[in-house]
């Protein structure tokens, strides 16, 4: 595996990389309380308990493992700054977030999937700085919340909830004047990236220059002039650089061809900021029942991948336990993951793009339809598409999942009003990708059709779907339609983006589960995989299938991998599977 330039091991936000960094990740003093009280805490503390940053307070790997916490939650480090001009930024903490920097209130925060930040220039001191924290959860099912459970105990396919911090926490040192964020547009049908620079402030005399590289030869250069703040004319202009770089390095799972970039801000004539990041030539279409990249039709083979681990839950022990998972995928002959439930940490989509895996971006689900609850969601579902925008191998997003937080859209109008409205939002934050509009069934609009279907017959699942009719319009082995009342087949791609997951029988103790009745040892369960993945290919019709699961997920026991990541199947065995 070839990393790009910019690359830095353990830097959280790998698409904007600058020099001047310090992670805080680690050791944090640490209490929960009932109270919202905050003149006692906010000022700084130190405790007899500390915590283990990023993990959520619930994961083992945190030091507390605590799987029914307080709802207030309280973080106190000691910092060294250098340079009073630092950004603290937050990777993920579930789910609000209150700051304060020597005593002072910094800001706060609500949403557990996106990340957040906060310049302390106003708070900060050269030398020693007390960071507080205070994070507040709770089990509402207003509120997004995935796969994390709102009862005591685990039920279903809900697991230990995830409260606090539980993604990297890091600070920056950023100049006066600095580069704030990138959004990257790539075009392989016109070989030519857009790169749109925004920074902290506009201003006279000032400029960004982006370098595109291949191979460390550069590839194409541009300018941009950020001289003043884009005024409020009905035609303004982007501020945006076009770089023109041909067709002949085009990024897809097969050839994950990636540019270098490297981005000056300048004033004056003078550089006060560089920055790298990467980009790829790439693009994805729904161009009648076949999905396109490059132009070129494809057939997706991807796996479901929950992203928990044993002791750290939603948060990876390491990097490079986020390497193993996507190797083993990408190794077992899969050229996709559907992230489901979850946003992953931004290294993921990293490594999916320098290795070559699609991936299916999904909106953690919320369980409650009402005002506040779609007020909540809409929001941090922006916040999540920005933030991800930019990495080629997200090639499609997943707003709603099986109809959860809109459980009555097959007939309510009010739930498809919203479901349709959440599918437009999502193409008009990104028209470049695919949007599916309801994961699995009952869908309104749609950019592609999908189908959960869990029999464990694969000549039952062959017979049940055989034909585009009963794909289209509903077959005898699922319940649930492929449309809401109102809404039918428009001739969009399908994929089959659940199905399979049986369990080993031995594995089922405690309360583990997996669909059907499973199966008795390893080349059973080899066995069944091959039967219902051949019964899902043997679809003419079909665009790809996505197989569950990855691993196993605490009580859910059906993963390819066991939850330690020993392998069921040994991936070179899936490969054949897949490859067949």
């Amino acid at each position: 595996m070839k990393h790009v330039k910019c690359y830095r091991p353990g830097y959280p936000r790998p698409q904007l990389v600058r020099g001047r960094w310090e992670s805080l990740d680690g050791l944090w003093d640490f209490l929960q309380t009932d109270s919202a009280a905050t003149s006692q805490w906010s000022g700084g503390f130190v405790s007899e308990a500390k915590i283990r940053v990023p993990f959520a307070v619930e994961a083992p790997l945190s030091g507390i493992g605590d799987a029914h916490p307080a709802r207030y939650l309280w973080y106190c480090r000691r910092v060294q700054l250098s340079d009073r001009r630092a950004v603290l930024h937050f990777e993920g903490s579930d789910r609000v977030t209150d700051v304060w920097l020597n005593g002072e209130y910094v800001g706060g925060h609500t949403g557990g999937y996106a990340r957040f930040s906060f310049r302390l220039h106003e708070f900060a001191k050269e030398g020693e700085n007390v960071l507080a924290v205070r994070v507040c959860d709770d089990d509402s099912r207003e509120h997004p919340r995935g796969k994390q459970r709102w009862l005591q105990e685990n039920f279903l396919c809900w697991y230990v909830q995830a409260s606090g911090i539980y993604k990297s926490v890091w600070l920056e040192t950023v100049p006066e004047t600095y580069v704030e964020s990138l959004r990257v547009t790539p075009s392989a049908e016109r070989g030519e990236v857009r790169v749109e620079v925004r920074p902290d402030r506009f201003g006279p005399g000032l400029c960004a220059e982006v370098v595109a590289e291949y191979g460390g030869t550069v590839a194409a250069s541009a300018g941009i002039d950020l001289n003043c703040p884009p005024s409020e004319a009905m035609q303004e202009e982007p501020r945006c650089a076009v770089l023109s770089l041909g067709t002949e390095h085009l990024w897809s799972a097969e050839h994950p061809a990636l540019y270098d970039l490297t981005v000056r801000l300048k004033k004056d004539g003078a550089v006060v900021d560089e920055v790298g990041s990467y980009c790829a030539l790439r693009d994805v279409a729904c161009v009648g029942q076949d999905i396109l990249v490059n132009g070129e039709k494809i057939y997706l083979k991807m796996v479901l991948d929950q992203g928990y681990w044993e002791d750290g839950h939603l948060t990876p022990p390491d990097e490079a336990a986020l390497l193993y998972d996507l190797q083993y995928a990408k190794d077992a002959g899969f050229n996709g993951v559907r992230k489901h439930q979850k946003t992953e940490d931004e290294r993921f989509y990293y490594l999916a793009d320098v290795l070559g895996m699609y991936v299916w971006c999904e909106m953690p689900s919320m369980y409650a339809f009402n005002e506040r609850s779609r007020h909540w969601f809409v929001r941090e579902w922006t916040q999540v598409q920005a933030q991800f925008y930019n990495h080629p191998s997200i090639m499609a997003w997943v707003p709603l999942n099986e109809s959860w937080g809109v459980w009555n859209v097959r007939s309510d109008r009010e739930e498809q009003a919203f479901a349709s409205a959440v599918y437009r939002l999502t193409k008009a934050g990104d028209a470049t990708r695919p949007a599916v509009g309801n994961d699995g069934w009952e869908h309104t609009d749609t950019d592609i059709l999908t189908i959960h279907i869990y029999e464990q017959d694969g000549a039952r699942l062959r017979e049940g779907y055989k034909t585009l009719r009963e794909a289209a319009e509903g077959s005898v082995l699922q319940a649930r339609r492929p449309f809401a009342e109102g809404y039918v087949y428009g001739g969009q791609p399908i994929v089959f983006s659940e199905f399979g997951g049986t369990a080993l029988r031995v594995d089922e103790v405690g309360g583990a589960w997996g669909y059907g009745n499973g199966v008795s040892g390893a080349d059973a369960l080899r066995a069944k995989a091959d039967e219902l993945i051949s019964a899902v290919k043997s679809f003419g019709y079909a665009s790809g299938y996505c197989y569950t699961q990855l691993t196993d997920v605490q009580q859910e026991v059906n993963g390819l991998l066991r939850a330690d990541r020993t392998p069921k199947i040994a991936a070179r065995e899936m490969k054949k599977i897949n490859d067949r």
